[in-house]
């Protein structure tokens, strides 16, 4: 798929259609309308931990909606599909980048009960 020309209509005097990010009403910026998230579901085989915003919704009891399972990257510059081995390379360190994130956040936290005991 390659795109030659594209057109963009907004029906609202800013960008983004029904994604708009608050950044006034509380101290940190909240994003609002539509949302994709992917790794709903944990992954015992690959160790794979659901996405955060998954359980968020959950414990809201929010709906989620299965778009399809199949969802390939594509190239902003060229507009081909990513190749698949690149597109798993990916996935694996963007799940690491996760995993992480949760090792710093547990970090911090055990920094603040320091500061406050």
């Amino acid at each position: 798929m390659v795109f030659r020309s594209l057109c963009v209509l907004e029906a609202r005097s800013r960008i983004g259609g029904r994604v708009y990010t608050d950044r006034s009403s509380l101290s940190v910026p909240v994003d609002l309308g539509a949302s994709i998230i992917t790794g709903v579901e944990a992954d015992l085989d690959t160790e794979r931990r659901p996405d955060p915003s998954s359980l968020v919704c959950a414990q809201l009891g929010l709906e989620l909606t299965v778009l399809n399972s199949d969802c390939p990257l594509y190239d902003i510059v060229t507009g081909q599909k990513v190749p698949a081995d690149l597109d798993e390379t990916l996935e694996v360190e963007y799940n690491s980048l996760l995993d992480d994130m949760v090792l710093i956040v547990a970090q911090k936290r055990g920094a603040c009960k320091e500061n406050v005991a």
